[in-house]
C-alpha cells in the first residue's frame, strides 16, 4: 500500500507511527477518538497501537480489492457456479423482501433519498460491507428523518458483522444519548467525496452541499410534480 509506517521504540507508550497523510485516507474521523485533533502526533507521524494500525490498514486493503473487482474484466462463469450464485441473489432478494421499506419511518419519503444513502442502505440490505464512514453518514441521516434506535437496530441486523451491544452503542452514541450528548449531523458532500462515499451524484447533487439539504429539496421537487399532475 506503499504506506510510511515506522516501528515504535520499546519505551514509546505507542507501537507504530504512520505518516498523517495515510492516516486520513482511512480514519473513521466521525468518532471523537480518531479525529486527528484527538491523536498524538509527532514530526507529522499519528501515534498508534497495534489493532489501531491493523483497523487502518483492513479498510485499506478492503478497498483495494473492491477496486480490483470493478475494474475487473466481465467473465462468463462456469454454469456450476452460476447457478450458485443464482440462488446467493434469491436468498439476498428474500431477505431484502422481509426488511422492506417499512423499516423506514411513514414521515420520511424514500424517492428523496440522495443516491449516497440509497446506496448505503442497498448495500447494508445484502450484506455488503460498509466503511465506518458509510455507516455513520447512513445512521445520522435516518436518526435525523426520525427513525428511532431501534428500528435502526432492525436494519442494521441485515449486516453480515451485525454485533447487537456494539451496534446499540454506536446508534446511541450518533444520536446523543451517550458520550458527550451530542446528536451528530450527516457529513457534508466534499466529507463524503474525500472518503469515496459519494458515488454516482445526480443534477440535484450538484446544487446542495449536504445529504440532508438534498433530501429537502428533493421533496419539494416531487411535490410540486405531484400538485401539477393533479392539476
Amino acid at each position: 500500500m506503499n504506506w510510511k509506517i515506522k516501528k515504535a521504540d520499546h519505551d514509546c507508550s505507542f507501537d507504530y507511527f504512520l505518516i498523517f497523510t495515510d492516516y486520513l485516507k482511512n480514519a473513521p474521523s466521525s468518532y471523537d477518538r480518531w479525529k486527528l485533533v484527538n491523536r498524538t502526533i509527532i514530526e507529522g507521524n499519528v501515534c498508534l497501537k497495534k489493532n489501531e494500525l491493523a483497523r487502518l490498514l483492513s479498510e485499506e486493503i478492503r478497498k483495494y480489492v473492491e477496486r480490483i473487482i470493478e475494474n475487473s474484466p466481465k467473465v462468463q462463469l462456469p454454469p456450476l457456479l452460476h447457478g450458485k450464485i443464482e440462488r446467493i441473489n434469491q436468498i439476498l432478494n428474500q431477505r431484502r423482501e422481509s426488511i422492506g421499506f417499512q423499516e423506514y419511518p411513514k414521515v420520511t419519503l424514500t424517492a428523496a433519498f440522495p443516491p449516497c444513502v440509497k446506496r448505503l442502505y442497498d448495500s447494508l440490505l445484502i450484506g455488503r460491507h460498509i466503511s465506518h464512514i458509510g455507516r455513520f453518514t447512513l445512521t445520522s441521516f435516518f436518526l435525523n428523518l426520525g427513525m428511532s434506535i431501534e428500528e435502526l437496530l432492525k436494519l442494521y441486523n441485515s449486516a453480515s458483522d451485525f454485533d447487537e451491544k456494539l451496534t446499540r452503542y454506536q446508534i446511541e452514541h450518533i444520536a446523543g444519548k451517550k458520550g458527550s450528548g451530542t446528536k451528530y449531523t450527516p457529513p457534508k458532500c466534499d466529507t463524503l467525496k474525500t472518503h469515496g462515499v459519494c458515488i454516482g451524484p445526480d443534477d440535484l447533487c450538484k446544487t446542495i452541499n449536504h445529504p440532508l439539504s438534498y433530501y429537502r429539496r428533493k421533496i419539494k421537487l416531487i411535490k410540486d410534480l405531484e400538485s401539477v399532475n393533479n392539476d
